[in-house]
């Protein structure tokens, strides 16, 4: 918009210009002046015209349409309430309203914050609560999982996954129908909602694991809502007495409520908000940076985010054997080395683990291209390389666009995320910061008119061919 103001009026200068000049050439016997010399006065007043507006326009560039775009940014950024204020002045040409704006921007920080402490205050009693929840479930001697109507995991204990963990993965928005038979339990939920008031709220079935050892004996009964109606149901799974310690946990028991009311969208769909989809933020490690010359991946990370959160109890990680030696100086960057790596699965194997890992979810990685070339090297045909692909790298272009550096640490940076040394350079460390900056960069992108899953892509896409030479 400034360029094109700039432009406008330089065009209707030139204008005025040649008007005035045609009118001088028309009266040019009556007033008596020599035609090479009407035409010399008017290319030097065109050529004077133009630098002089392109004297102007480089001087609001630089002094005012720029300062203006960054000041934009980082009171967008700085609006955040986990970022803190950016309070650098480099603006010296717009002190007064830079000032003005990072106060404004302070000020809104400071009340989202007082407003978020006033809340955290407020779930005292529920954080309390959860921590009892998450005690008995890990206790509980059987496997729980609820769900919404849309067959979505919201819940579910470590017996659960230790149960269905030969059928799939269990983990937050994923599909009830990938780990069991769904004949039973629609069966089982028919019978529950179609049942008389006055009938038993609870049912036995069989679940049937896909791919897992035999039919569990189990029992549903539904959830009910604020208003009384019901809005999911709870399978509970009996199992052979195991005494809890015994049975392997990696993660802590999850869920999350808010997708009773809010189920996620299924799949990939391109208009879908991006608060709705389920999201695989993921990153490698590598030999070296070229696969064309025999550079190969030696670990890879992802962790998943649904509901615009980072389910950091839902994680993957693994080394891979590149079958190559691994040369010192990747080895001084990324901390692996060959003996770390050996007996290590090969990289068909680990990427196929990864792949049923993001199965359902978009993919995110920070400067994707690199990522997505070792991956379409290792696994040519792979099903991840049809996954759909959001660029941190290219969103933070996007986002601030009058900022010089787009590499991880200076995008973190900028948004308030926390890089601690021991974890960067590891793939699951860079993971979880791009996937902390992506959780972030949601609400910007909706409020820049990017909030689908469509918008974000084409938005990425345009950096792509317009920054070509993105600094890292």
């Amino acid at each position: 918009m400034p360029r094109l103001l700039t432009a406008a009026l330089a065009a209707a200068a030139l204008t005025a210009l040649a008007v005035g000049g045609l009118i001088l050439w028309s009266l040019r016997h009556l007033a008596g002046i020599d035609p090479n010399t009407l035409l010399v006065l008017g290319g030097a007043g065109a050529f004077g015209v133009a630098l002089a507006f392109l004297l102007l326009w480089l001087f609001l560039d630089t002094r005012v349409f720029r300062p203006l775009i960054a000041l934009l940014r980082r009171a967008e950024t700085n609006a955040h309430p986990e970022h803190d204020p950016d309070t650098e002045d480099t603006l010296p040409h717009l002190a007064p309203l830079s000032g003005g704006i990072a106060s404004l921007t302070r000020q809104l920080a400071a009340a989202r914050r007082a407003a978020a402490s006033a809340n955290r205050e407020a779930l005292a009693s529920a954080e309390a609560q959860r921590h009892r929840l998450e005690s008995i479930l890990h206790d509980l001697s059987e496997g729980v999982i609820v769900c919404n109507f849309s067959h979505q995991v919201i819940l579910y204990n470590r017996v659960a996954m230790w149960l269905l963990s030969g059928a799939g993965e269990v983990g937050i928005g994923r599909p009830l129908r990938g780990l069991a038979e769904p004949g039973p339990i629609e069966k089982a939920l028919g019978e529950l909602m179609g049942g008389a008031p006055e009938a038993a709220r609870t049912v036995s079935l069989t679940c049937r694991p896909l791919g897992g050892d035999g039919p569990l004996p189990a029992r549903m009964a539904l959830t009910f809502g604020p208003d009384n109606r019901p809005d999911g149901f709870v399978l509970t799974l009996a199992a052979e007495p195991v005494a809890p310690e015994e049975i392997p946990s990696p993660r802590r028991e999850f869920y999350d409520f808010d997708l009773f009311s809010r189920p996620i969208a299924a799949g990939r769909e391109a208009k879908a908000p991006l608060r709705d989809l389920v999201f695989v933020v993921f990153d490698t490690e590598t030999t070296g940076l070229r696969p064309s010359e025999g550079d190969r991946l030696v670990a890879i990370a992802g962790v998943r985010v649904v509901n615009g959160r980072v389910l950091r109890s839902e994680t993957f990680e693994a080394l891979i054997d590149p079958g190559r030696p691994i040369p010192e100086r990747a080895t001084r960057i990324h901390g692996i080395t060959d003996e770390m790596v050996a007996g290590a699965p090969g990289a068909a194997e680990a990427l196929g683990r990864f792949a049923r890992f993001a199965d359902g979810g978009v993919l995110v990685a920070h400067n994707a291209p690199f990522d997505m070339t070792f991956l379409k090297a290792e696994d040519p045909g792979g099903a991840l390389l049809d996954t759909p692909v959001l660029d941190t790298r290219l969103l933070s272009a996007a986002i601030h666009d009058h900022a010089t550096g787009h590499g991880l640490d200076s995008v973190a940076a900028r948004f308030g995320v926390t890089l601690r040394p021991g974890e960067r350079h590891t793939a699951l460390g860079d993971t979880l910061a791009t996937a902390e900056i992506f959780a972030r960069m949601m609400e910007i992108l909706d409020g820049r008119g990017a909030g689908t899953l469509a918008a974000a892509l084409a938005l990425s896409e345009k950096q792509a061919h317009s920054r070509r030479d993105l600094p890292f």
